[in-house]
């Protein structure tokens, strides 16, 4: 299920859906700035690019599981800080310790 929503009531802990070249993406806003959103997908460490409000289409509203119930997408904007920061905490500590492996 996607809704349109107008791009000013895009808030961090959204999935939206955006065009990237030929493909369309579903990934969840992690912050907003001016005339762009940055995205990361759930279950990757980085974040999409800056990606312009132009090419979002629209807000998962929620998806269909296969035995019919309904899920909703959102997150609150708190909980997406705290994993954003946890995950890029420990990419820094993973990149600490392969340097330190490196020097021995």
């Amino acid at each position: 299920m996607v809704r349109v929503v107008p791009a000013t009531r895009i808030i961090p802990g959204d999935v939206i859906i955006y065009e990237a070249g030929e493909r369309l993406v579903a990934h969840r806003v992690v912050q907003l700035s001016g005339e762009f959103v940055f995205c990361q997908g759930d279950n990757r460490r980085e974040l999409d690019g800056a990606i312009s409000m132009r090419d979002v289409l629209g807000v998962v509203a929620g998806a269909v599981r296969k035995d019919g119930s309904e899920r909703g997408c959102r997150r609150s904007p708190r909980v997406v800080r705290m994993v954003f920061l946890a995950r890029t905490f420990a990419q820094f500590l993973r990149d600490r310790i392969r340097r330190r492996a490196s020097c021995l």
